[in-house]
């Protein structure tokens, strides 16, 4: 799969830009604070209705705008499509394919995919566990729809219990109306932990492979619920769930947070039996994260049939030598945009055009 164009209005400091890429290495380049990221900012959301970084949909309209368009021209390799996603009043988006409207914006998914390398992506070994199931839970959205749906109803499910929560520690009454709750959460719990280690295990088989060739050393992913480790049967899991969200009831009604369930488990990555967040060195890291990302194109390639649009944002200068030839080689072949302050800095393609960003203006060179 590959983009033929992106046309933006009214998206971060576009009034109005345009951009024809090539079916392999396109290559965006400029001073600092132009713009270059929030191009790839724009196929990212369009993709996974996800911000990269974790911006709100009222920071990407342009200052003074009450709407902000993102149009993409792609191709399957088989079919041409259009794809058009708007964002009103920084609150609601909505989107169509080929002038027909997505009833749900994970969709998208069956059309277009993305992988997406960024310098903040260190922040999923070293930082909090919600950054690593923010990682692992995209990425599973990207494959399966069915994930997405599941996730949103855990979601929905949690806040309505965290809201009953703060209102039985208010009154004092309407304990006994958690159980219905909490059987929505333990079963929601179960399907998505199955999904997760699932995912990891499928993405496991490349990674490994990928970080052995980088670096020589193996990588490990380890999965950790907070109530349900080294349980894979259902149905004990499910046990499992019950009794620890029965003996946390008191405790989450003073918190007025659930704190048992799927939105607490974590991952940790290990590099020789080492936890790459307290003992690897930033390359280790760099290497890990490399790992991971080169290996979900190649599960998405599996599932689908074609590689996905692979987004570098400014990620070859904080990469050495050996990991960019590496990383260059990988990519070879597929389409790439890439996103860089010199040009000269990139790995030389036989395929590339060159974009240059200066005054909220893209001009091709």
């Amino acid at each position: 799969m590959y983009i033929k164009s992106v046309k933006l209005k009214n998206f971060r400091n576009y009034e109005s830009v345009s951009v024809d890429f090539i079916n392999g290495t396109n290559i965006i380049y400029g001073n600092n604070a132009q713009g270059k990221t929030n191009i790839l900012e724009s196929i990212f959301l369009f993709c996974t209705a996800r911000s990269h970084r974790r911006a709100t949909d009222k920071e990407m309209v342009r200052y003074g705008a009450d709407f902000g368009i993102i149009n993409i021209e792609f191709c399957d390799g088989v079919r041409d499509y259009v794809g058009c996603m708007k964002i009103i009043d920084g609150r609601k988006k909505f989107v169509s394919i080929n002038n027909v409207n997505i009833k749900k914006i994970s969709q998208i998914a069956d059309y277009i995919n993305v992988v997406m390398f960024s310098p903040e992506d260190l922040l999923i070994i070293k930082d909090s566990p919600i950054i690593r199931r923010r990682f692992i839970d995209m990425s599973i959205s990207q494959i399966s729809p069915v994930y997405v749906s599941l996730l949103n109803n855990y979601l929905k499910i949690l806040n309505q219990r965290n809201n009953l929560l703060k209102e039985i520690k208010k009154s004092g009454k309407g304990e006994e109306t958690l159980d219905i709750w909490d059987n929505y959460l333990i079963d929601l719990s179960v399907k998505i932990i199955k999904y997760r280690r699932e995912f990891i295990k499928k993405l496991l088989v490349f990674a490994k492979k990928i970080h052995t060739e980088i670096s020589g050393e193996e990588l490990f992913i380890k999965y950790i619920s907070n109530c349900a480790d080294n349980i894979y049967d259902d149905e004990k899991l499910y046990s499992e769930l019950c009794e620890k969200i029965k003996k946390t009831r008191r405790r989450d009604i003073e918190t007025g947070t659930s704190n048992t369930g799927a939105h607490r488990d974590d991952f940790i990555f290990y590099i020789n039996d080492k936890d790459a967040k307290l003992y690897g060195s930033q390359g280790q890291q760099r290497s890990v994260v490399l790992s991971l990302k080169l290996a979900l194109t190649e599960l998405i390639n599996q599932v689908k049939n074609s590689y996905p649009v692979i987004l570098l944002d400014d990620i070859m200068s904080e990469l050495d030598e050996s990991r960019r030839r590496y990383l260059s080689g990988k990519i070879e072949g597929k389409q790439v945009i890439i996103t860089c302050t010199d040009k000269e800095q990139s790995a030389p393609y036989s395929n590339v055009k060159y974009f240059y960003v200066s005054d909220n203006s893209v001009k091709a060179q």
